[in-house]
């Protein structure tokens, strides 16, 4: 008896808590129906530099967009814009000392608002926005990434939304086309604003590859790139052919070379897919093995692509005469005695092989060319628009020690170190030209990897970080030699 009336009265309290929920529910309507207060982030003003309600942002940094540009709301009231002599906006945030609700302004209009803030010190915080009218409040969640500057440089953007950048396309002065070797994918940037891309090319689902499924490939590790010199919208992107993971297995989809086309230009500028092969690491192999250099041994299963004797591609320009390509090692460094040079594959009639991913003829790769870079390998190389090279020199390990090189693109002749400052900070992977009316100041515009980067205090590398929080750094720099 006690066991049927205990469950008697379980049922008579499960039909009192639904009542109850049931009355909460109608409440609610009914309220939404009488007040309609609705507080939204407007995506339209909200600079594409910012994707709310995740947003990261950089202590004192001029460019800064959520300091700068902020995070637009929109508010209505019965589906109508509301006075802005009706409505109040208040600001609280969770950790004062990273975003003081004293420095958040607020910018208000009928039906909108427009909210910036200036972060204070490194961590996160959440701001609660709430708009009052004589009726009602709503309120919105704002989350806040706030890193430090880590400047030293003449100019420093932090670009968000990825943070292992590798290789990038300057598409003019103002703008560039950078990829991401995790992910898979590229963005548009600008090139002299902190913030996220303004367009997001994926490219993987357009390679038929092997290793993974629609929507998680294994990454192609892209970490070089080259515009055409004959149709300037035709850009192709390498991956880096090396090994990976724990046990540095061969990894099928870093065996990738691929073309797109632009389309548009500016901010504008989108990318199509123009082809694609996978049998150049295989042809590399064996011209390596054939001159002496034993690359089939650098590139076999268990061997570290980052060590002195690996094998790993991250440059790639066209030779003086426009048809031949030049690919770049990190590693090895060669010759196989006397690890000293870096070694560049001069890949002939590239153009015309690749034919748009349908290859017309055998590949013909030319004698190789060492480059003295004081023990360094190669981690990108430009031609400049006044036909010399530049190359950034980089370990084949961790270690960050980069240095940059001029060279006339001439195998026999010998790269020039040139005076910059000091490098060891960062982790340049890709380097673009900066066209400036001076003809005495050469500058660059040096992308950095910061995929092992923590920037919150949290112990997180930035690779692991949802896409707001991620970010990678570009640094101008002044040369001489």
């Amino acid at each position: 008896m006690l066991v049927k009336k205990s469950i008697k009265t379980n049922k008579w309290i499960y039909k009192f808590v639904i009542a109850i929920f049931i009355c909460n529910c109608l409440s609610f309507v009914v309220y939404e129906k009488s007040e309609g207060l609705t507080l939204t982030f407007d995506y339209q003003k909200t600079t594409p530099l910012l994707h709310p309600p995740y947003v990261s942002c950089v202590i004192n940094d001029p460019t800064d967009p959520l300091s700068t540009k902020g995070v637009g709301l929109t508010i209505k009231e019965n589906n109508l814009d509301i006075d802005v002599s009706d409505f109040s906006v208040a600001l609280e945030s969770d950790h004062e000392e990273i975003i003081s609700s004293k420095t958040i302004h607020v910018e208000k209009s009928n039906g909108a608002a427009f909210v910036i803030m200036h972060p204070l010190s490194v961590g996160y915080a959440t701001i609660k926005i709430t708009v009052t009218t004589k009726k009602s409040s709503a309120s919105l969640l704002l989350y806040v990434a706030a890193s430090k500057a880590n400047a030293g440089f003449e100019h420093t953007y932090w670009h968000t939304s990825m943070a292992d950048a590798s290789a990038a396309i300057a598409i003019d002065n103002q703008f560039m086309f950078v990829a991401d070797d995790e992910k898979n994918q590229i963005g548009l940037f600008n090139r002299f604003q902190s913030g996220a891309p303004i367009y997001t090319y994926k490219y993987e689902n357009f390679l038929n590859l092997e290793d993974g499924e629609e929507g998680n490939y294994k990454e192609i590790d892209c970490e070089a790139a080259v515009r055409s010199p004959f149709d300037s919208n035709k850009i192709y992107w390498l991956g880096s052919m090396s090994n990976g993971g724990k046990s540095d297995k061969v990894e099928k989809n870093r065996n990738c070379l691929f073309c797109t086309k632009t389309l548009g230009s500016n901010e504008n500028a989108t990318l199509t897919f123009n082809g694609s092969v996978k049998t150049l690491r295989k042809d590399i192999l064996k011209w390596g093995d054939h001159y002496g250099y034993e690359l089939s041994k650098a590139g076999e299963a268990g061997q570290n692509p980052k060590a002195l004797d690996g094998f790993n591609i991250e440059g790639m320009c066209f030779a003086p005469n426009h048809t031949t390509l030049y690919i770049g090692c990190r590693a090895p460094l060669v010759p196989t005695k006397n690890k000293t040079k870096a070694l560049i594959i001069p890949v002939l009639n590239f153009e015309k092989w690749f034919n748009n991913g349908n290859p017309v003829s055998t590949l013909k790769i030319d004698e190789p060319i060492e480059l003295d870079l004081h023990g360094k390998g190669i981690r990108d190389m430009i031609q400049l628009h006044d036909g010399s090279y530049v190359i950034i020199a980089g370990m084949s390990n961790e270690q960050n020690n980069s240095e940059l090189y001029q060279w006339s693109g001439l195998p026999n002749e010998i790269p020039i170190l040139l005076s910059t400052n000091n490098l060891n900070t960062i982790n340049p992977e890709a380097i673009v030209e900066v066209l400036n009316n001076d003809d005495t100041k050469k500058e660059f515009q040096l992308i950095s990897d910061n995929g092992k980067n923590i920037y919150y205090l949290d112990d997180v590398k930035a690779k692991y970080l949802q896409p707001e929080y991620k970010k990678f750094r570009s640094d101008i720099i002044s040369v001489g030699q």
